[in-house]
């Protein structure tokens, strides 16, 4: 059997019997490498429960350490941080980097967030046809609307390019996702 394994178990057998938080089992977890816990913990921080005091700077390195083992919800968190210039200075470039990597595996918000971006010009060029692309994605999964309003006043050709777009980018970015 796995150390790790082994010692996970101790500590749940432990933690029944004692009274251990859920937030200290999640740390537990975390601290053992778990990707799911460590974007949790980084969850805890930044909204400040499950007995954990609010702290954006202990926030903001889970998030880092989660969005370094491929957590779609870590790098959208990352893009929320920079985004609202929560503990960093506000950089809508950067928000929208961590944005794109959340979207391109499959979070929705993250595709309806970076839709907007691309469709107000913030830390992307304005591009009505990349935001059309990524809204309709996740439009399609739940998050949000297509935005009609701004695809109506584009051509014909336009439309058949975020058609053509959105088929690529759901070949290569939709996918089932946390």
């Amino acid at each position: 059997m796995n150390r790790n394994f082994t010692i996970l178990c101790i500590f749940f057998l432990l933690s029944a019997c004692s009274g251990i938080s859920g937030g200290e089992a999640i740390r537990a977890r975390a601290l053992q490498g778990s990707k799911e816990d460590i974007y949790l913990l980084g969850k805890m921080y930044h909204s400040g429960n499950k007995g954990v005091p609010r702290d954006c700077n202990e926030a903001l390195k889970w998030f880092q350490k989660s969005a370094e083992l491929g957590h779609p919800k870590g790098w959208h968190m990352l893009g929320f941080i920079y985004y609202f210039g929560e503990c960093v200075p506000q950089d809508y470039i950067k928000a929208a980097k961590y944005y794109r990597k959340a979207a391109e595996n499959g979070l929705p918000i993250s595709q309806q967030t970076l839709g907007t971006m691309y469709l107000e010009g913030k830390g992307v060029a304005k591009d009505l046809i990349e935001a059309a692309a990524w809204l309709a994605i996740a439009a399609e999964k739940g998050a949000g609307s297509k935005n009609e309003d701004a695809i109506g006043k584009l051509s014909t050709e336009e439309k058949v390019e975020i058609m053509e777009r959105t088929n690529l980018y759901k070949q290569r970015y939709v996918k089932p996702c946390c």
